[in-house]
C-alpha cells in the first residue's frame, strides 16, 4: 500500500471507472491519477499499520471491506 503523497497540490476531481473499478483521481496541475482499492488488504493495513481498531470497523461497515469479522461480534 502506497501511503506517501503523490502529489504536491490537493486533488481536484475524483471519479469511479465503474468497468475497472478504479479510482481517477485529477490534481490542479491536471496530473491524472489511477488507483486500485484491494478490499482484503485494506482492514489489515488499517488496524496493523495505523493501530486504529475504530477506523478499520468503519471502513468495513460502509464499504463491505472483509477482514473485521471478529471487530463486530
Amino acid at each position: 500500500m502506497y501511503t506517501n503523497r503523490m502529489f504536491e497540490t490537493n486533488m481536484f476531481a475524483t471519479a469511479q471507472q465503474t468497468a475497472t473499478g478504479r479510482v481517477i483521481e485529477v490534481n490542479r496541475a491536471e496530473k491524472a491519477l489511477a488507483v486500485n482499492v484491494i478490499p482484503e488488504k485494506v482492514v489489515p493495513y488499517v488496524m496493523g499499520k495505523l493501530s486504529d481498531v475504530e477506523l478499520a470497523t468503519r471502513l468495513a461497515a460502509r464499504n463491505g471491506f472483509p477482514g473485521a469479522k471478529t471487530l463486530f461480534m
